[in-house]
């Protein structure tokens, strides 16, 4: 493997360099400055031959060193794209030297994005999809700002449809790459579409109606969604944290709804954000357009847990598995029970709450847990 044929001194080299790219390229990101002195170029041209290196090991199907993948994802994380499109397009260049066809190019791209997102052919490079036991991890890769473009709002409404009627998936995780958790709506993608016949009405209308079909697919998937947040959430980013069950952030996200900065007062995040927070808790962030920290979300009601950032993943984890030990039957029931009650007048809740109760304890399940229970055994939890 092309690791353990490098030399030791190689190899320091190398990660030397790794290291020094991703905080060089992190400082780039937060001061706007795409220029690199020529030491951190040369570091660069090196990067890009183990790059080279790696992505072809990866298009022969070969096993990839542990080295390799943590290039591959800090080429994703904090690389070309975030440097700008020029010095991207020279890298890719570079790359696939030799080759004179734009086809090509474009090949490579695909065979980049391919690799760094760990899927088979066939999968959405924009939604990357992760199986651990009975729980399904769904993490937006659209770097730099996870921005949920036309594309990745149809990609997550179609794992989130097919999941529903699964028997082994339990619960499901909502996370993201990036410092970004996302940026809500592509404005970019918007603003290409005031160009169209009808001034962009109807793509803006099939935008926002995919996002708010997509919100409503999570409050009404029989699994519970938890989003796990590390970073911004913002506008109808934000309203993806609101619409899931659970939230899970870390000490250092923010959330803002700021459509009213731009004109464009944040409607459709309204409607999330005010049945997560307080009525004027939701309004001070929705008129004022600001963004709150972590511990302020958490007072809103937006998140139910702020936890360090080295922590987040193996408490999500946690969560999903003892969510995912309940009976599915009964998350299930409780689930829809809980959003249509709360929809309710007190006497109606009461009335629909009660048939509910009643037809939950004829369930298998029920009887099951109380026998259990009561015998002081484990229960077995019927899965069909």
């Amino acid at each position: 493997m092309l690791a353990l044929a490098e030399p030791k001194k190689k190899a320091a080299l190398r990660d030397r360099d790794l290291r020094q790219l991703i905080r060089m390229q992190e400082s780039a990101v937060k001061s706007g400055f795409p220029h690199f002195k020529k030491r951190e170029t040369c570091r660069i041209k090196r990067l890009k031959m183990w790059f080279h290196g790696t992505t072809k090991m990866a298009r022969q199907n070969r096993p990839l060193p542990a080295t390799g993948r943590h290039l591959l994802t800090a080429h994703c994380e904090f690389g070309f794209p975030k440097i700008g499109s020029d010095f991207r397009a020279d890298a890719l260049a570079k790359l696939a030297r030799g080759s004179s066809r734009l086809g090509q190019l474009e090949t490579m791209e695909k065979i980049m994005a391919d690799v760094v997102a760990f899927r088979k052919d066939g999968q959405n490079g924009l939604l990357l999809r992760e199986v651990n036991g009975p729980v399904l991890r769904l993490t937006l890769n659209n770097p730099p700002a996870n921005a949920l473009s036309f594309a990745l709002l149809e990609a997550l409404a179609a794992e989130l449809s097919a999941v529903a009627a699964s028997k082994e998936i339990k619960v499901v995780v909502i996370a993201a790459i990036g410092s970004v958790f996302s940026a809500g709506h592509d404005l970019k993608e918007f603003t290409l579409h005031r160009a169209d016949e009808d001034g962009g009405r109807g793509f803006f209308g099939r935008a926002v109606r995919l996002a708010a079909d997509l919100m409503l697919k999570i409050t009404r998937l029989p699994q519970p969604v938890i989003a796990e947040i590390d970073g911004l959430a913002t506008a109808a980013g934000c309203q993806l944290v609101a619409s899931c069950d659970l939230a899970v952030c870390t000490d250092s996200s923010t959330f803002c709804t700021p459509g009213v900065n731009i004109g464009l007062f944040c409607s459709t995040p309204m409607v999330a954000l005010s049945r997560a927070a307080h009525r004027k808790q939701a309004l001070e962030m929705l008129l004022t357009g600001e963004t709150i920290d972590a511990s302020t979300a958490k007072d809103f009601g937006i998140v139910n847990r702020i936890v360090p950032q080295q922590y987040l993943r193996q408490v999500v984890d946690k969560y999903a598995s003892v969510i995912a030990s309940k009976s599915p039957q009964a998350l299930k029931i409780g689930k829809e029970a809980f959003y249509r009650q709360a929809e309710l007048s007190l006497d109606a809740a009461y009335d629909y709450t009660v048939g509910v109760m009643v037809e939950n304890m004829l369930a298998r399940d029920a009887a099951e847990g109380i026998g259990a229970f009561l015998g002081k055994r484990m229960p077995e939890w019927d899965e069909d």
